[in-house]
């Protein structure tokens, strides 16, 4: 198999001073935070993978998307995985955020019969 390497370059660090929130995204939902640093002590650290996207504004790193990964690393005692980027306009990280779609109940529940639950596929097959 051949892979194209990126010239997006990921880095990171636990230095926490180096980043800000940008005062007009929308407020932390805890819930969502505690969820990922639940998942983190759970042994599902995916913050490598889904690092979060900083500009550079002096000494500092605006948080333009992934202000929920951050707060949840911080919490976690966590590394933060970021790049930087382009400065897109929180309109712009507000559009790509409403493009996302959360999981439903019939997803979880179509996964685990494809992931050979027996339980599920009894109750799907009695439904």
């Amino acid at each position: 198999m051949t892979h194209t390497e990126s010239s997006v370059k990921v880095y990171f660090t636990k230095n926490y001073s180096l980043f800000t929130n940008i005062k007009s995204n929308r407020k932390l939902n805890n819930s969502k935070v505690n969820s990922i640093v639940n998942d983190i002590f759970n042994g599902i650290d995916l913050l490598r993978y889904c690092p979060i996207l900083v500009t550079e504004k002096g000494n500092k790193l605006p948080i333009h998307d992934g202000q929920h990964r951050f707060a949840a690393a911080v919490k976690a005692r966590s590394a933060i995985w970021y790049i930087l980027c382009e400065d897109f306009t929180v309109l712009q990280i507000a559009k790509a955020n409403a493009n996302t779609e959360q999981w439903k109940t019939k997803d979880y529940f179509n996964l685990y019969i494809l992931e050979g639950n027996e339980n599920y596929k009894t109750l799907h097959d009695y439904m």
